[in-house]
């Protein structure tokens, strides 16, 4: 049984209260029986809290996990007013519990904050874009860049904007040799370290589908 504190249950009550339409969360089930009982108390707490939360479950062999490109496992996809792709890889515990909140609220909405500048950006983009953040659930600094990954993939489809949990998924985290987070990779090639602010990421987004 997961323990949530009063603080922390409050804060989900007080955000899922914003929810305006119906959100779907697409869940791909872990093989580690642990994770997977952890998740599914999760989803049903969240649940529980708002009647506009509904969830999918699948197992990783499902038609829908390619249709996806689902490739790790537990996985978690949040749809809204529109199919979205953002995708948590790993569970959403620790800090990164208020990320996968606030995410559906804003998918339930389709609106995000961001600057204007870096809208039209995002808006220009027109081949698929990976973006992958490594964090651990005891790092305060990052939800805030997983965050401004989401906010992009509800702006621009052709974004997939991942969490990637670099403590239950040590195998990758080691190919990209994370040791600190967040770090953050995009289409499988390029690093960027730390936190970055909206503008320098999607511009370096354009430069690197645009390489002069």
């Amino acid at each position: 049984m997961i323990e949530i504190s009063d603080e922390v249950l409050e804060f989900a009550k007080r955000e899922l209260s914003q929810i305006k339409s119906v959100v779907k969360i697409i869940y791909f089930k872990s093989e580690r029986n642990k994770l997977d009982k952890i998740a599914k108390e999760i989803l049903s707490l969240i649940s529980r809290l708002c009647n506009k939360v509904v969830v999918e479950y699948y197992d990783k062999n499902s038609e829908i996990a390619k249709k996806f490109k689902v490739d790790l496992f537990p996985a978690f996809i949040i749809h809204g007013v529109r199919p979205y792709n953002i995708r948590f890889f790993g569970l959403p515990i620790g800090y990164e519990f208020g990320t996968f909140i606030r995410d559906l609220v804003d998918a339930s909405t389709g609106k995000v904050k961001l600057l204007p500048k870096t809208i039209d950006l995002l808006k220009s983009i027109n081949k698929e874009v990976r973006i992958s953040v490594f964090v651990t659930p005891t790092c305060p600094y990052c939800p805030l860049m997983v965050r401004l990954a989401h906010k992009f993939a509800i702006v621009n489809d052709k974004i997939y904007a991942d969490m990637i949990d670099a403590v239950e998924f040590p195998e990758i985290a080691r190919k990209w040799n994370v040791v600190n987070v967040p770090k953050t990779i995009i289409n499988g090639k390029f690093e960027i370290e730390g936190l970055v602010n909206e503008l320098v990421l999607a511009k370096k987004i354009i430069d690197i589908l645009n390489p002069a």
